[in-house]
Formats: C-alpha cells, sequence, structure tokens
C-alpha cells in the first residue's frame, strides 16, 4: 500500500513523461532482470536502490548521496549536489522502496523523479546566476552569456549558501579563483564553450544548455 501511494505521488510529480520512462525501463531492463526478486517478482530495496546508482553512475557519472549507505555517506568531488531537492528525492525514495514489490516500471519512475529534480535544480541555479549579474536570459549579449555560464558552473560544482549574497563584482572574483579550489576548472570552462557550440545548433536558450551540462559533465566532476 505504501509503495502503491508513492507511485502514485511519482505519477503526480512527473506528470506527462511516459515516453522518457519507457527510454528509462529500456536502459535498466538488463540490470533488473540480472538482479534477485521477490517472491512477487521484484526487487527489495537493497537491490533497487544498487540498481538506480548504478544507472546514474554508468548514464551520468552521478553520485546520488541518497542511494549511498549511511556509513559511506562521503562529500565528494564525484556527488550530485542537489541542494534544496535532496530532502524532496530523499523523502521519495524512502517512500517507494519501502514497498514490498518494486518492478521496471517502478525503478524507472525513481529514475526520473531524480532526472526531474536536478532539471528543477538547474533552472533555480541558472536564476540565481542571471539574478546575481543583473541580467536576464533574453537578449545578452555573448560576453555576459560566457560570465552566466561561468557563474552556472561555479554554483553547481562548487556550491555555497553565500553566493546569492554577493554583488557581481564578488562573484567574478570567486571565478578567478575557482581553478585553485577545483583543480579542472580550466578544463571543465573548456568544455563547456564546446557544449555552448553544440547545443546553439540545436537549441538556442541558457537553460537547455545548462541542462545539457548538467547531464553531460562526467569527465571533470
Amino acid at each position: 500500500e505504501g509503495g502503491n501511494h508513492a507511485t502514485s505521488e511519482l505519477a503526480t510529480f512527473l506528470g506527462s513523461s511516459g515516453e522518457h520512462i519507457a527510454e528509462l525501463e529500456a536502459q535498466m531492463t538488463p540490470l533488473f532482470e540480472a538482479l534477485p526478486k521477490t517472491e512477487g517478482g521484484g526487487l527489495d530495496a537493497a537491490s533497487a536502490k544498487y540498481a538506480l546508482k548504478r544507472h546514474f553512475l554508468g548514464h551520468h557519472h552521478w553520485r546520488v548521496e541518497a542511494l549511498v549507505p549511511d556509513e559511506d555517506q562521503v562529500r565528494s568531488d564525484s556527488s550530485l549536489r542537489m541542494q534544496g531537492l535532496a530532502g524532496l528525492i530523499a523523502d521519495v525514495l524512502k517512500s517507494t522502496l519501502a514497498g514490498s514489490h518494486i518492478g521496471l516500471r517502478e525503478l524507472a519512475m525513481l529514475a526520473a523523479t531524480v532526472e526531474k529534480a536536478v532539471r528543477m535544480e538547474s533552472a533555480d541555479l541558472l536564476s540565481k546566476a542571471l539574478a546575481v549579474h543583473g541580467v536576464s536570459a533574453q537578449g545578452i549579449d555573448e560576453e555576459t552569456r560566457d560570465l552566466v555560464l561561468q557563474t552556472f558552473m561555479l554554483f553547481y560544482i562548487l556550491p555555497d549558501s553565500d553566493y546569492s549574497q554577493q554583488s557581481s563584482g564578488r562573484i567574478k572574483q570567486y571565478l578567478g579563483l575557482a581553478q585553485r579550489v577545483y583543480p579542472a576548472w580550466k578544463e571543465t570552462l573548456e568544455w563547456v564553450q564546446v557544449m555552448k557550440q553544440a547545443v546553439q545548433s540545436e537549441r538556442n536558450t541558457l537553460q537547455a544548455l545548462v541542462e545539457d551540462l548538467v547531464f553531460g559533465y562526467p569527465h571533470f566532476f
């Protein structure tokens, strides 16, 4: 019953994501079939956590804290920072994984929930990056666009609740110092430029670009 209620909550949160959930089911089928099943034919909580952890590591190189055993809760450069959405994800995982039957559909819905949470988080960080420099996403010049993208990556890779209280000039100083704290910063910015050119040929919006950055940033994270 708890599992069914959680699945209903997931469906409400995800809205019309049926096609993407079907894609996730196809991606996760081999791993799902390889894992031991309960008497009901589904996965227990431990196996479901393992499947999700393997999926995110394999497809996005994300390390989702809510899927890591308590004794392994270590902050690292490979950890996915959900910030305000961490509680939502943890609650959804807890309620769904408490069910006695976690089928392939439920597993795919859990994965889709985490992905949607990441998209929501990226939109929020982009909004903060724009706000700190006093600009909007429409009609900005190329130099300001690059500044906003660098700021977004700073907020994403090196999160700090104090950023929103800083001036644009102060954030620019932080950007200049980022290499000292994050040695791969230079390579990251070069990669952002490559991604920017690729996205501009298809979906030329800042939101589309930051989503692609978050979903395609495994190499230096």
